[in-house]
């Protein structure tokens, strides 16, 4: 119930009760309404790194709930399961330092890159209040 009247705009970040990343404000935002592509959605995109490792990657969805860490060469070794992943602030969208999700399996097969799958930390079932980093994502970088 909260859009452009309320000053938000396209590509804004919205975060759960918890402070971790849910999604960004999509077009088109009404006055009192406004979409939300979450980062489970397969047409999202979030840059993102592991937290201890610092292993960079592109977080994408999977419209399953799950998200997949993409262009993880498979000599990649400095990568595990139960590490937290959150923002890299590479993308010119997303802040750094925003939590993401926790990697719960890696997978290797005859591709280039390993398949490391991502449960994010928000609740889909837990949405009825969500925070808005109400600066502009340009005012941000």
């Amino acid at each position: 119930n909260k859009g452009s009247l309320d000053g938000l705009k396209k590509d804004m970040v919205v975060l759960d009760k918890n402070g971790s990343l849910v999604g960004r404000i999509i077009n088109p935002v009404a006055l009192k309404e406004s979409r939300v592509q979450l980062i489970t959605d397969n047409e999202s995109g979030v840059g993102v790194f592991s937290q201890s490792k610092k292993v960079m990657g592109i977080l994408s969805g999977d419209d399953k709930g799950n998200c997949f860490l993409e262009y993880i060469h498979v000599t990649t070794e400095d990568i595990y399961e139960g590490e937290e992943i959150i923002t890299s602030g590479k993308d010119g969208l997303f802040p750094s330092g925003i939590k993401v999700g926790k990697i719960v399996s890696i997978t290797t097969s005859t591709s280039l890159f390993k398949q490391v799958k991502i449960e994010p930390y928000f609740d889909i079932r837990d949405l009825d209040q969500v925070a808005v980093i109400m600066r502009d994502p340009m005012e941000i970088f």
